[in-house]
Formats: C-alpha cells, sequence, structure tokens
C-alpha cells in the first residue's frame, strides 16, 4: 500500500495531525497542510472536526491542488464503539463527515472500551472490561471494513506488544500500522522493534511535544523536546529547525511523525525535512536524549473502579 506522489514525498514520511483544530480553525489549518504538500491527514471522531476536514479535503480537490488518490487519509474508532458490529457503523459515520467513500486506514484509538455515549471516563462504571468485549472481536469487525473496501488498511494506535499480540492471535489481517508516542524523551525502541519486525508501520503520536494538550493530561514542569539544550545544539550545527530534526531523527528510524502545525512556513519546513538525512554520530547523539518521559499517559483510564492498569497500555 506505498504510494509515493508527484513532489516525492512520501504518505508515510510525514502526516498533518488534527486533533485540537478548534472547528472554526480545521479547514483554513488543513487547506494550508496540504498546499504546503502534506498528504497525510490524521482524522478521528474524537476529534470532533472531520466535517470541516473533508471540507478542506474537497476545496483542495476541486481547486487541482491534490487528486482524491493523492491523499491518505486515516480516521479513527472511538472508544465507547468497540465490538464487532459498531465498526462499519462508525467508518460509515466519519466516511459520511469527511464527504469520501473510503478511507485510507481506519484505526482503533485506544485498546480500552467505555459505555456507549460517555467521551471521556468520570468514574468506573463509565468503563467496560476488557473482557467484555474482547479486543478480537473488535478487530473482526475491523477486517470486515477492509473486506467491504471501505479502508484500504487498518490498524491500531496506543497499542503496546501484549494488546497487539492479543488481537494478532486468531486474526485474518494483521495491524498494518501502531499509532504510538515517540519522540526523543521516549524512542521506544522495543516496540518500535517489535512492529518493525512485525511489518507494522509506526506513526508517531507527540512527535514534537503536543504542547497544546489540555491542560489536565500535562504534568507540572514537563520538559520541551523541541527545546531541549541537545536538540537545540544538534539542529544549530546542522543550520536545520528543532522540528526537522526530530522528524528526521524520526524518518531515519522508519517512523512517520504525525506533526501538529497551524502555521503555513511551518509545515513547509516540516516537509521539506523528510528528505534530511542523518549520520549514524547524530543518530546516536539524539537517541541517548532518552528520559523514558511520557506525554500521553494512561491517568485518565486509571481511575478509582477503573478495569485497567498502566501495565495493561505500555511497554514496561
Amino acid at each position: 500500500m506505498k504510494q509515493v506522489f508527484k513532489n516525492g514525498i512520501d504518505q508515510h514520511k510525514i502526516v498533518i495531525g488534527t486533533w485540537r483544530f478548534k472547528q472554526r480553525d480545521t479547514f483554513t489549518n488543513v487547506y494550508d497542510a496540504i498546499k504546503s504538500g502534506f498528504r497525510h491527514i490524521d482524522c478521528a471522531t474524537a476529534y470532533r472536526n472531520e466535517r470541516e476536514v473533508g471540507r478542506a479535503i474537497h476545496t483542495c480537490i476541486k481547486e487541482g491542488i491534490v487528486n482524491r488518490e493523492d491523499l491518505w487519509i486515516t480516521s479513527k474508532l472511538w472508544n465507547d464503539s468497540h465490538g464487532e458490529d459498531n465498526v462499519i457503523l462508525n467508518l460509515k459515520q466519519s466516511l459520511s463527515h469527511l464527504g469520501l467513500t473510503y478511507l485510507d486506514s481506519y484505526l482503533i484509538n485506544w485498546p480500552v472500551l467505555f459505555r456507549k455515549g460517555v467521551f471521556m471516563p468520570a468514574q468506573g462504571s463509565d468503563f467496560i472490561a476488557p473482557d467484555q468485549i474482547p479486543l478480537k472481536e473488535t478487530w473482526k469487525g475491523m477486517e470486515a471494513a477492509k473486506g467491504a473496501g471501505l479502508t484500504r488498511t487498518i490498524g491500531v494506535s496506543n497499542f503496546n506488544i501484549a494488546r497487539l499480540e492479543e488481537i494478532m492471535e486468531d486474526a485474518y489481517y494483521k495491524p498494518e500500522i501502531n499509532q504510538i508516542e515517540v519522540h526523543p524523551y521516549l524512542k521506544q525502541e522495543k516496540l518500535v522493534d517489535y512492529c518493525q519486525k512485525n511489518k507494522i508501520k509506526v506513526t508517531s503520536l507527540c512527535s514534537l511535544g503536543s504542547y497544546d494538550r489540555p491542560r489536565m493530561v500535562k504534568a507540572i514542569d514537563e520538559p520541551a523536546v523541541l527545546y531541549d539544550d541537545e536538540i537545540v545544539r544538534i539542529s544549530n550545527e546542522l543550520n536545520i529547525s528543532t522540528a526537522q530534526l526530530i522528524i528526521a531523527w524520526l524518518n531515519n528510524r522508519g517512523i512517520c511523525p504525525i506533526i501538529k502545525s497551524t502555521n503555513p512556513i511551518h509545515m513547509k519546513e516540516d516537509v521539506e525535512a523528510v528528505n534530511i538525512k542523518l549520520s549514524d554520530d547524530v543518530m546516536a547523539q539524539i537517541n541517548a536524549i532518552d528520559r523514558e518521559f511520557r506525554y500521553i499517559c494512561s491517568d485518565y483510564f486509571v481511575i478509582p473502579g477503573s478495569p485497567y492498569t498502566a501495565e495493561y497500555f505500555f511497554e514496561q
């Protein structure tokens, strides 16, 4: 399913993320991203802005900036819609909002189950225990969606090795993508190696630190990877921006970074970064920065009465 576009950009090298794009700004941000050279757009039901994303896509197509086949559109199944019978129903809803006839990839957003209608859990009763609707049942629905031609590829997001193996045990189609947090403060070597050995493409969340995350999920005095002293030093030596350095570091590891940008100048710089090759020495210097620090934690899923633990989600 690899696709290389007319401008030489591989859709698996950089992605524009739409999480936290406000509805009033989403159209402009996505339009500017496509015009700047982004061709992979990461969406989700939970982002609540797919209609605006779709409008930007169709405007770009109408203006001749791209064709539909030039784009790679990803969306995700939210946590209150697990279960075999819910997948196609929810995927079709995303297609309707986006104004598309198919997706290029559809992912399970998290390996956690909420009761229907729950957006974020406030109490233990908002969850469904994982043994009540096993992940492999939801995966059957994902396979059916692929078989029906509603999505070209299927995958997961925020899955560790144990959760991947849980669905792969009886799978007809194995996951083709795993969207996980990776950046110089969390290089995720074990999980990335596992995915790549199993031909699961890795796309990275929080690639540049995700500074616009909700305050409730931010740690006090959390480190800023984009302004890390070593990252700044190396980028200055190479005469590139810190964002370009991190994008290049991820690409050189075979990882496709999801970038959140609203500035067209920065968007163009981000796209240009996919052509930067880093030496083994520079790669080693960045690898050494790792702090095993997560910007996205499981605290909002591990609350009193919840059937989930941190170990359920992340590699230990």
